[in-house]
């Protein structure tokens, strides 16, 4: 008996250690980014000149993701949200704060719509062509829903540019 017991508390020293390990690495990783930092070195710059910024990250993301198939894509939406996770508007905002999380909720479900869609198009699915480049009125004006209010769309964007940018090193990256 004495073995089997020395067996055991082995096994059990090993699975215990294995989950100190995994869990200090996950622990050690930087759990939330803020996306707004991602853009503070425009934050000065003119709406003009901020709008054509993101118009050339749209662009240059869907011209790079132009060489992948939407099925492709599309197998990769786990891993993809998996990673945008890591941005969720809704990391800063209190549980207290519902109407303000449900806000942000919509904003980001609206920017993947749009983002995907912007995909399927540039891939020409379903025989819808986009041409590129598209500019950020015609994203403004045509792509984004009327749910969105003027004072979100510069969010929707941010997280469009976001998602683009996930999906073309999620699957680059596979």
């Amino acid at each position: 008996m004495k073995v089997q017991d020395s067996n055991l508390r082995e096994n059990v020293k090993t699975i215990s250690n294995n989950f100190d390990t995994e869990i200090k690495k996950i622990m050690n990783i930087e759990y939330h980014y803020n996306l707004f930092n991602m853009f503070s070195s425009i934050d000065q710059l003119p709406e003009v000149e901020q709008n054509n910024t993101y118009e050339i990250l749209i662009n240059e993301y869907l011209t790079k993701l132009e060489k992948f198939d939407y099925e492709e894509i599309k197998k990769l939406d786990r891993v993809t949200d998996d990673v945008l996770e890591f941005f969720d508007y809704n990391y800063f905002i209190s549980n207290d704060e519902k109407e303000i999380k449900d806000r942000y909720q919509v904003i980001e479900e609206e920017a993947d719509e749009v983002a995907y869609d912007l995909i399927a198009k540039v891939l020409n699915r379903n025989d819808r062509k986009l041409e590129l480049p598209i500019s950020i009125d015609n994203i403004k004006k045509y792509c984004i829903h009327n749910i969105i209010k003027e004072d979100e769309i510069k969010k929707v964007i941010l997280w469009i540019i976001l998602d683009l940018a996930t999906i073309y090193n999620v699957v680059s990256n596979k």
